[in-house]
């Protein structure tokens, strides 16, 4: 909760550390909340509770969401422009002989809590299932063979192959973009009033030194793009 000495709460998925990709993402976040004198607590929570938990007001805000999401949540304000773009791919095992055109034939897996990415899956008209857990073991889903292949963002993938070499050797990340996502900082809207000052720091960060975030800093919107 945001107090009389301005603080609040940042919400990120459980195990979110253990992602550089994502844990940059996060820290981009914090550290730009923190420029501006707001001091910031992160709060790791289930993928399926953490915009819930900020919607109900429990917690204050979400550092990357999209749009369509915070639509889903009325209490939840987003920033005017995104954080960044993220572009999602499909993933799969070496070994494993998939025809990307004819990716309706296979089944994948996705994590829960992105409408964008979501839409895109019913217009294709392939066959997705929804899976309650992180990007760590949304891959453990594929190495075990439960899936055909997954979908994640190719920020993601990236620092899962750097962390694990054998893991780069072995997949085959699909050529096409399957869908391009911009991604909002969110807060519960009784915090409003803070808003104006984060989005001013998100737009300096932007304009700033990035070399801390290698893994996300040409996703992240440094043409402060409105969408």
């Amino acid at each position: 909760m945001v107090s009389n000495a301005e603080s609040i709460s940042l919400v990120a998925t459980t195990g979110y550390r253990d992602i550089e990709a994502y844990k940059e993402a996060v820290e981009f976040v914090a550290d730009t909340i923190q420029s501006v004198g707001i001091n910031v607590k992160i709060v790791e929570l289930p993928r399926k509770r953490n915009a819930a938990e900020v919607n109900n007001g429990t917690f204050d805000a979400l550092p990357i969401r999209g749009l369509e999401d915070a639509q889903d949540f009325p209490n939840v304000i987003t920033s005017t422009i995104p954080v960044a773009f993220t572009n999602f791919r499909m993933m799969w095992l070496k070994d494993k002989d998939v025809n990307e055109s004819e990716i309706h034939k296979y089944s994948g897996a996705v994590v829960l809590n992105n409408a964008t990415l979501q839409t895109q899956i019913k217009q294709v008209g392939i066959k997705v299932t929804e899976v309650n857990v992180g990007y760590a073991e949304l891959l453990k889903l594929l190495k075990s063979k439960r899936v055909d292949y997954v979908i994640m963002p190719e920020e993601i993938i990236e620092s899962l192959k750097v962390a694990s070499p054998k893991l780069a050797e072995g997949v085959q990340v699909s050529e096409n973009v399957f869908v391009r996502t911009p991604l909002y900082f969110s807060m519960h809207k009784k915090h409003k009033d803070l808003m104006v000052k984060i989005e001013e720091g998100l737009r300096k960060s932007l304009k700033g030194d990035l070399s801390k975030y290698p893994f996300v800093r040409h996703s992240l919107n440094v043409k402060l793009e409105k969408k």
